[in-house]
């Protein structure tokens, strides 16, 4: 893995727990979507972009 594929993989699990989380806690769902979009944005993407480089439509 490289920094840049790592810097994804943690945008989209960041993204992921934010959407798992808001069953349990909206606050924490809500903060860890507020740290997927700031994560995502240092590397100029969004957190669905990210998710796209990753694993790309086939």
């Amino acid at each position: 893995m490289t920094d840049a594929q790592d810097d994804l993989i943690r945008t989209v699990a960041l993204a992921c727990y934010s959407y798992e989380a808001e069953a349990i806690d909206s606050q924490i769902a809500d903060r860890a979507w507020e740290l997927a979009i700031e994560h995502a944005e240092r590397q100029e993407l969004t957190p669905t972009e990210a998710q796209r480089q990753l694993w790309p439509p086939e």
